[in-house]
């Protein structure tokens, strides 16, 4: 689709252009042209959906087949984040490379590197671009393995064929680093996964990115201190933001609301709403393309209103518990990276860190009442309970006394 014009007569390209420029205020009216080309945007984004889908269905199946205990989750660009990029990167909207992507967890390194290996060699899908960031950490600390494919649809249809889709790759510890820095963002309003906001915070979450590095066997950032001086600075700046302690209070600041899902039906997406000022958060199951569309309509009602630091996501997760393991942000649980911290405030080494997998539950035999009664046929108003009669009763026992 890439050069290719919607009906509407506006290119990817130039709805890209578009909308990363300034939005006119929340009073006033807004130009048709806006308009169309957040909706061409929002096609764009939506021909990621099925790709998206299919690969992660792929990454699954590789978890189940070689034993290993992982999550898997994959989510839609949120719009506000593709602005932002268009902005900060000035890249071409039919050029981004990660309107889609799936992650996966896995609880150690060793399993990562299984991983990868797997993936890069048994993916039935062009390999466009990787970025080995556990080996080479971005400035700001971030760890994470990335792999970009072009889509190969078996169909041929044009609307997927050639869509790229980001896969990440991380540890849980990784993740929780990950969460943390998005989580602290989200509720303090700052960017601080773009290198935004507080500095004391994004030096502290680059400080602990080296200890989480070295725990794992991993080179840690060229430019960060030794160990000793590392500690020594990261103790000083958690007292001066009680870091813990306000880590700790975010899993209670968040009131989670889980829509029912009906257990026949399993959903395709779950729509994740975070409500700032509230902090309150609702996942609501959607299926099919209607989910995109419902995605588009609460961006749209949340950017017309001038608030998008209400958040939403659309993510395609098995349940919501998975959901919420692969997208914790969302839910203020940073109780991993917390306990980390802790222990480095503690002085307690974090080497040979692996999460081990949850022990599960023997699930007990199903016991089945007995029923029988049921099928009596004597009405309820037949049945008499037998009375003793307590004469004859006292008679037989002086019968027997004597």
């Amino acid at each position: 689709m890439e050069g290719k014009v919607f009906v509407t007569g506006l290119s990817v390209r130039d709805a890209g252009r578009i909308i990363s420029g300034p939005l006119p205020l929340a009073e006033g009216p807004i130009p048709d042209e806006i308009i169309t080309a957040f909706r061409v945007a929002n096609l764009w984004r939506e021909a990621h959906a099925h790709p998206m889908q299919s690969i992660r269905a792929v990454l699954m199946s590789w978890l189940y087949r070689h034993g290993i205990h992982g999550v898997t989750g994959a989510r839609l660009k949120r719009m506000p984040a593709i602005r932002k990029k268009l902005q900060r990167l000035d890249p071409k909207l039919d050029k981004l490379q990660d309107l889609g992507g799936c992650r996966v967890i896995l609880p150690s390194m060793a399993n990562l590197r299984t991983y990868s290996e797997i993936l890069k060699e048994h993916l039935p899908h062009k390999p466009w671009k990787q970025d080995l960031y556990i080996d080479h950490p971005k400035g700001d600390g971030y760890r994470c393995n990335h792999f970009i494919y072009e889509f190969n649809d078996k169909a041929g249809r044009d609307r997927y064929q050639g869509r790229r889709i980001e896969i990440q790759v991380r540890t849980r510890l990784q993740h929780s680093w990950a969460t943390a820095v998005e989580a602290v963002g989200l509720f303090r309003g700052e960017y601080l996964k773009g290198g935004q906001g507080n500095e004391d915070w994004r030096r502290l979450f680059k400080l602990i990115s080296a200890e989480f590095a070295v725990a794992e066997g991993c080179p840690e950032a060229a430019d960060v201190p030794a160990h000793e001086d590392r500690v020594r600075e990261i103790v000083e700046i958690e007292q001066r933001l009680k870091a813990a302690d306000i880590l700790s209070s975010l899993a209670t600041a968040v009131r989670s609301i889980d829509f029912y899902v009906q257990p026949s039906r399993k959903p395709d997406y779950y729509l994740i709403r975070y409500h700032a000022e509230a902090r309150q958060v609702e996942v609501e199951p959607r299926y099919g393309r209607g989910a995109a569309r419902a995605y588009f309509d609460v961006e749209s009602i949340n950017r017309a209103a001038g608030n998008e630091m209400n958040d939403v996501v659309l993510v395609a997760a098995d349940k919501i518990d998975v959901l919420k393991q692969a997208y914790p942000n969302y839910f203020g649980d940073v109780t991993l990276f917390n306990s980390m911290l802790t222990k480095l405030v503690q002085r307690v080494p974090l080497s040979d860190f692996e999460l081990k997998p949850q022990t599960k539950v023997r699930i007990l035999p199903e016991e089945r009442a007995d029923m029988s009664w049921m099928r009596r046929t004597a009405r309820w108003t037949s049945l008499t309970v037998p009375v003793a009669n307590p004469r004859k009763s006292g008679a037989t026992k002086r019968k027997k006394n004597k």
